[in-house]
């Protein structure tokens, strides 16, 4: 599975097995007891008769037999969050207390405010902003615009993808890609995309 939240949410809810069933099916169906607040545990959760199952791509994990889950569960204090709009938790996070070290300025910025890409984006290079976790593709350069395909985008459980054009003044939040095991499933995502765009080379 992947480690991103909203990333193991639409891989849970979009892997079917032969009986109909979801990965989170399964899981929903044996409630979890929590582990006491700091203590990490792992489960294991036979699927009796076993199953075959198909994800929605190869990304991650193959379509094959599945046997049993197995997944560690840590317990820890949390305060639930009711109301009438569903918001994607990985929006929700502490605020960054930023030191210029030279002047002894502080200021306090949430994380995507923090300007840790590079200056100037290049064409055809990936890059990526966390909170929530976007994979981009840098498509063009045209005067001060930049033309991105988002190609790999989990919210609220779902994939999104699009493509954009943005001033190329807020490139520094766009941080290069430098893992060639991500950036192997990158080049696969974008070519995905371009061929459902009809923009296939």
């Amino acid at each position: 599975m992947p480690d991103e939240r909203s990333a193991v949410e639409y891989y849970m809810n979009e892997t079917k097995l032969t009986d109909g069933r979801s990965l989170r099916d399964i899981l929903d169906e044996r409630p979890l007891e929590s582990p006491e607040n700091g203590r990490t545990e792992v489960r294991r959760l036979p699927v009796v008769p076993q199953q075959r199952i198909l994800p929605p791509d190869d990304y991650f994990y193959p379509a094959g037999e599945l046997i049993a889950m197995e997944y560690n569960i840590t317990g820890c204090m949390g305060r639930g969050i009711s109301g009438n709009a569903e918001i994607d938790p990985s929006l929700l996070t502490t605020s960054v207390l930023y030191t210029n070290v030279l002047t002894g300025e502080a200021i306090t910025l949430r994380i995507d405010e923090l300007p840790l890409g590079a200056k100037r984006v290049e064409v055809g290079c990936f890059y990526f902003i966390s909170n929530p976790l976007l994979y981009y593709y840098c498509a063009s350069i045209e005067d001060e615009a930049v033309t991105w395909h988002l190609i790999e985008s989990f919210q609220m459980g779902k994939l999104l993808r699009c493509s954009l054009k943005q001033n190329i003044l807020y490139s520094y939040h766009y941080i290069p890609v430098a893992d060639k095991k991500i950036l192997s499933r990158l080049r696969r995502r974008l070519e995905d995309y371009l061929r459902l765009c009809g923009k296939a080379q």
